[in-house]
């Protein structure tokens, strides 16, 4: 009974401190919805609805939308991007009963501009 309480104790402890904290850093891959996640993070869905969502409100234009962000170098030193860096875009794959096809992609690219300064484009490719 006793190893019991001191379990609680810990797990209580560590809940708080999260909770408190607001932040919860995992070394490795997290998975929702799957036990072997393969990448940072990996959603499984089963059935219908979405797989996630972003919600937002606010009294003005603004949308809800993810960030997507690249730098080269390290977090602790990021350098500027070059051109044809891909700073990031979506992939959609299709099953066709044996395995996960390329169907089609979004990504945004770094491109030169005349004055030397950054312009970024969005690709949109289809693959067949």
């Amino acid at each position: 009974m006793r190893k019991v309480f001191i379990l609680m104790l810990v797990f209580l402890f560590i809940a708080v401190n999260l909770y408190a904290a607001g932040d919860l850093i995992v070394e490795g891959n997290v998975g929702i919805g799957t036990a072997n996640p393969v990448s940072k993070l990996e959603v499984v869905l089963e059935g219908a609805g979405a797989a996630g969502s972003f919600t937002k409100y606010i009294n003005g234009v603004s949308g809800a939308f993810p960030l997507i962000k690249k730098a080269r170098g390290t977090a602790a030193a990021p350098l500027s991007v070059i051109s044809d860096d891909t700073i990031g875009g979506f992939s959609y794959q299709a099953y066709d009963g044996a395995n996960w096809d390329n169907a089609a992609a979004i990504r945004a690219v770094v491109v030169p501009t005349l004055r030397g300064g950054k312009c970024f484009k969005l690709y949109k490719s289809r693959y067949i």
